[in-house]
């Protein structure tokens, strides 16, 4: 038992009851829940040069078609070389891209564009990763992830598992590692795709949780996929925030997992804008679900005013601790 309080845990209720803390003052730093925290964006004037990438590399397979390294979800036997309607397709569908690069809500896109990119999401790993960056852009948009969240009802393979599989890779290159978290990270936009989300988010936290294990990139290429890490980690938890709706079956699990790897990169040293996520992630998790057992214990060297903690940080570690303490209350449902 002991152990379990001191490393995080989740408290199972027997009651059809919501169990909510219920903290005095919020915290500004805190999400209110069910938004989407942290985007990554692309400037307009990178899909111009994504695109001649991509042709670059699609003229290499042709006298370079190996299949090494390319990703085994899909199952295909053989690399997808583009041909001249499809080039013009992907012309296409760069062109639309830079044209509503600041609006996502109006870009229409034909589905032969669409179908398209799955297909190329197929290459090599070492000349994947143009794809990887114009799938991020394109998910952010609100037609494109609503017919790939349709696809991905079928047996066809869909974005989500194919990328999610990238991650996983041993060895993976730093640009396909970091593209890949950030098309996760663009998810989050789409309130169609949280259902997706939600019912994978096991799978999710375990493999960024691997992935962490795994790092052995330069300290500057360390800290950044470490910044995307904890970005998921903070969308999830507003996502969860929202109420039981966006619990996935396997919630308890995922929320143990979570917490546990959290407390881990607390006991680490990290920059401060890691430890700010962190913090923000576990204030966001726990400032009403009284079913999350933590002591202060991990919490409590953040707020001391001290040069290793910034006043931002002072402040999440204040309002987590001030949540641990909270009234805990059993609402009938």
């Amino acid at each position: 038992r002991e152990e379990a309080i001191r490393t995080g845990r989740y408290v199972p209720v027997k009651s059809k009851a919501r169990i909510e803390r219920q903290p005095s003052i919020p915290c500004k730093h805190i999400p209110a829940g069910d938004e989407p925290i942290c985007i990554t964006h692309i400037q307009n004037n990178a899909f111009s040069q994504m695109f001649q990438r991509i042709l670059q590399y699609n003229e290499k397979l042709k006298t370079e078609p190996t299949l090494e390294k390319t990703l085994k979800v899909l199952h295909i036997k053989n690399v997808h070389i583009m041909d001249e309607h499809e080039i013009e397709l992907l012309r296409g569908l760069t062109r639309i891209l830079t044209e509503h690069a600041q609006d996502f809500n109006k870009a229409e896109f034909d589905p032969p564009m669409l179908d398209l990119v799955p297909l190329l999401l197929a290459w090599p790993l070492d000349k994947v990763y143009p794809v990887i960056d114009l799938t991020r852009a394109l998910i952010l948009h609100q037609s494109a992830a609503n017919y790939y969240f349709n696809k991905s009802n079928g047996n066809r393979a869909n974005l989500f598992t194919i990328l999610l599989g990238t991650i996983q890779v041993p060895d993976l290159s730093f640009n396909n590692r970091q593209l890949a978290i950030k098309f996760v990270i663009n998810l989050f936009r789409q309130p169609c795709l949280s259902p997706l989300l939600v019912s994978h988010s096991h799978a999710v936290i375990s493999v960024l949780i691997n992935c962490i294990d795994q790092l052995n990139y330069n300290e500057d290429q360390n800290f950044k996929v470490m910044t995307l890490i904890t970005q998921v980690f903070i969308n999830y938890a507003s996502l969860w925030k929202a109420g039981p709706s966006v619990r996935a079956h396997d919630h308890k699990n995922t929320l143990t997992k979570i917490i546990k790897a959290l407390i881990t990169i607390l006991q680490s040293k990290h920059p401060e804008s890691i430890i700010f996520n962190t913090l923000v992630a576990l204030g966001t998790i726990i400032e009403k679900d009284g079913r999350i057992i933590i002591t202060s214990d991990h919490i409590e060297p953040f707020t001391r005013n001290n040069n290793n903690n910034s006043q931002r940080i002072r402040e999440c570690a204040h309002h987590i601790i001030q949540c641990i303490n909270a009234p805990i209350l059993e609402i009938p449902l």
